[in-house]
């Protein structure tokens, strides 16, 4: 609650601003949460998927467990360096996982479009009908991992540290 001072400031009651910052640290810490239990839950979830796009999709929300992960580490870091890492790393694995997403989303596209299929367990053989394709893909999941070299790791790694 805000009131006039004798010198015109606005002030606060006691009491006040210290509830709002621990309603707001508290808020952080259930982001934090969501963002840890999507990062575990997903990859369990996408290993039960029969759909490619349905396995693409869940890997998708691991990333943004790592994105909102990496917003609340920026927010509750205590050191200033530690907080730049941790906003540089959540900004740089939205970027990272919007081109990862949308190359293995088209990717799924182009698969569905010459093998009229989704499902993992009939797409056998597909590096031999399509070799170069086959190396983009395994490029895609290989970001998508965050593996060293990719965007993706980078990303991750930036968040965690």
């Amino acid at each position: 609650c805000w009131r006039p001072s004798e010198d015109g400031r606005l002030r606060t009651l006691p009491g006040t601003a210290t509830d709002a910052l621990d309603s707001v640290t508290y808020f952080i810490y259930i982001i934090a949460l969501f963002g840890l239990v999507s990062i575990l839950y997903s990859p369990f979830a996408a290993l039960a998927q029969k759909d490619i796009k349905k396995l693409v999709a869940f890997s998708s929300i691991g990333h943004m467990g790592f994105i909102s992960l990496g917003v609340a580490a920026s927010v509750l870091a205590g050191m200033e360096p530690a907080r730049v890492v941790a906003h540089t790393g959540a900004m740089f694995q939205m970027f990272s996982h919007g081109i990862i997403t949308c190359v293995l989303f088209g990717c799924c596209g182009v698969i569905e479009h010459h093998t009229h299929t989704r499902i993992i367990d009939d797409l056998g053989g597909l590096t031999k009908k399509m070799p170069k394709f086959a190396i983009l893909m395994v490029a895609g999941f290989f970001a998508s991992l965050g593996l060293p070299l990719c965007s993706g790791f980078v990303a991750e790694f930036g968040i965690l540290s």
